[in-house]
């Protein structure tokens, strides 16, 4: 069902509660789709007990009557509703169970889940698998000096960013305090061939070592490197990665060695714009 077909179901949905109808043709919540879907199977009276889960509609449990329109019973609505507040329980627990509390992302043990997964297909179909780890250098006097609040916020907000940057098939967990991993499957764009990374150094700083270890840690991981070289302007190294068609982004950097996804919109991202390689 489509919420702009049916709007006025969906509006009654949206308030949480059970939706009692004891003529789906006469009531206007489900009049809309009596004629289409309710009176041709023989439905005329129902019960549409809403699945909320954090504040989302994810579902609907439908109890229909096939026959003549009647009307349900005060322990039949509290059946539904007891019966609704339930899958919304049990389904509740399972993501609590799977997923960090504050950044909403997949935790640990939902993160080994896939990667377990991942690397099954890894061997059944040469799929390569890429994992990034990342975490926030000087975080921890970030929430010494600002407070817990303030650092939860910004671990919220890195969250955010990651997955703005991930593809909708990558996984982004949060390992635990600001630890975060990618796990990505990598197609190669060219059939057979391996997934293709630009190693690249911007800035001044002419040392080349971290480029070219992280040129050395790619090659083994099987990927096909293309090296910019050092001292490279952001409109340099996001031209060569549109240029290239590359999978992945390797920057080395006074602060460390960065990898960066290059996701499906690839032609928005890149645009050699400073600004937009630094949100990559």
């Amino acid at each position: 069902m489509a919420t702009d077909q049916f709007p006025a179901y969906f509006q009654a949905m949206e308030t949480a509660e059970v939706i009692v109808v004891d003529n789906v043709e006469s009531d206007p919540r489900t009049a809309e789709f009596s004629a289409p879907y309710l009176t041709p199977n023989g439905i005329f009276s129902m019960i549409d007990a809403p699945i909320v889960v954090d504040g989302v509609l994810v579902g609907v449990i439908s109890f229909e009557h096939i026959g003549k329109p009647r009307s349900w019973a005060p322990d039949e609505q509290l059946f539904a509703t007891a019966l609704g507040d339930l899958v919304a329980l049990a389904m509740e627990t399972h993501r609590m169970a799977y997923h960090d509390v504050l950044t909403k992302l997949p935790n640990r043990l939902l993160f080994m889940d896939r990667i377990e997964h991942a690397l099954k297909r890894r061997y059944e179909s040469a799929t390569p698998v890429a994992v990034m780890f990342l975490d926030l250098d000087k975080f921890k006097i970030v929430n010494d000096t600002l407070g817990h609040e303030v650092a939860d916020h910004l671990l919220q907000a890195l969250a955010y960013r990651l997955t703005e940057c991930a593809r909708a098939q990558d996984t982004v967990a949060r390992m635990g305090g600001d630890g975060f991993v990618i796990l990505r499957e990598v197609p190669s764009a060219a059939a057979g061939g391996p997934p293709r990374i630009l190693i690249a150094k911007p800035g001044l700083d002419g040392h080349s070592n971290g480029a070219e270890q992280l040129a050395v840690a790619a090659r083994d991981a099987g990927l096909e490197v293309i090296y910019v070289g050092i001292r490279s302007t952001p409109e340099q190294i996001a031209r060569a990665a549109r240029d290239e068609d590359v999978d992945l982004i390797g920057l080395s950097i006074l602060s460390g060695s960065h990898l960066l996804l290059v996701g499906d919109r690839k032609s928005t991202r890149l645009n050699s714009s400073p600004t937009d390689l630094a949100r990559m």
